[in-house]
């Protein structure tokens, strides 16, 4: 394996995890653990973790690029998009932001008529050849990390459109908090998605859950649905049905 292959694999394995050890690395890859001190010595020198005591933790303010991204908690991402792709109905104009939960909603989505709406060159790219969609990305500055765009163009663009459904996704989320992201840029397309939707749909996977990161996105109540997995806090899907909000937990190993 190749020293940038293994790098990724590190990070990929640090996204899931949170965090890693030399040791454990090491055995994994099979090469020596100063091999892998002078991988998280690079990776740290380039933001993408913070080194610790035999070993590293995630970075706070780290965005992992959206191929990473795919393969964290994707059985739950894929059991949720099941449940998600329940609630579209033919006609409807959809907006789906940047995120790696609508990239697993994108494509499972029915052969119907349907309009998407999305700032990800990544979900349009998924979405390509499908002949009874109606496919819009606003374009905008293109982040290559998320493969998506953003920045004022992208916002003053999304207010032309009208979407009946948005399906999004988020860093963390927090009852007193509310739904927050590492991105602010992110963080302001997706403001601009609620104010042009009709009904608001949080994909969040149990990771997320009492979890507060830099950007606020929107109070908790401002969503009619979440989507989440049946592995998500138990008392923060209470408090969230006792405010009107319905959390549909996805069960994972379902048929596919």
């Amino acid at each position: 394996m190749l020293a940038l292959e293994r790098q990724r694999e590190i990070v990929a394995s640090l996204a899931d995890k949170r965090s890693v050890r030399v040791s454990e690395l090491a055995r994994q890859f099979d090469v020596t653990e100063e091999t892998i001190r002078r991988d998280l010595e690079k990776l740290e020198g380039e933001g993408k973790l913070v080194r610790s005591h035999g070993g590293a933790v995630v970075s706070g303010e780290v965005e992992i690029p959206h191929w990473q991204r795919e393969f964290v908690n994707q059985a739950q991402k894929e059991a949720m998009a099941r449940e998600a792709v329940k609630l579209v109905e033919e006609g409807d104009a959809l907006l789906l932001d940047a995120s790696s939960s609508s990239w697993f909603v994108a494509r499972r989505l029915p052969d119907i008529p349907l309009t998407v709406i999305t700032n990800s060159l990544h979900t349009c790219m998924a979405l390509a050849g499908r002949e009874r969609y109606r496919i819009i990305c606003p374009g905008g500055t293109m982040v290559e990390t998320s493969m998506s765009f953003v920045g004022s163009e992208t916002q003053h663009a999304l207010r032309r459109f009208h979407a009946r459904k948005l399906f999004m996704s988020c860093r963390g989320v927090d009852l007193q908090r509310g739904v927050s992201d590492l991105s602010e840029e992110q963080a302001m397309v997706r403001r601009v998605m609620l104010d042009v939707s009709d009904e608001h749909i949080l994909l969040a996977d149990s990771s997320k859950f009492n979890e507060r990161a830099l950007s606020i996105i929107a109070p908790l109540a401002t969503f009619q649905k979440v989507v989440t997995d049946e592995g998500a806090d138990a008392a923060t899907c209470r408090a969230m049905q006792q405010a009107g909000i319905d959390v549909i937990r996805a069960a994972l190993g379902a048929a596919r």
